[in-house]
């Protein structure tokens, strides 16, 4: 393989399209639990491979969710 190749899956490595709810704890700055509860409350959606398997957010919609969330004072 070629070094463009190999940089390549480097880059995919570094920022995977789907993150552990801790991956997506550490990208977004809010705790393990507090993306649980976005989770449970329906404003977060998640992946699963498996019913009741390890859950995962995709990266997409994580930045929505914040996204959604941003306020502004006038």
């Amino acid at each position: 393989m070629n070094q463009q190749g190999l940089q390549g899956n480097q880059q995919r490595i570094e920022h995977p399209m789907l993150l552990s709810i801790k991956q997506a704890s550490e990208v977004s700055g809010l705790s393990v639990w507090a993306v649980r509860q976005r989770i449970w409350r329906g404003q977060l959606p998640f992946v699963s491979f498996e019913r009741g398997g390890k859950q995962y957010v995709d990266r997409k919609d994580l930045q929505k969710m914040i996204e959604r969330h941003k306020e502004t004072l006038h």
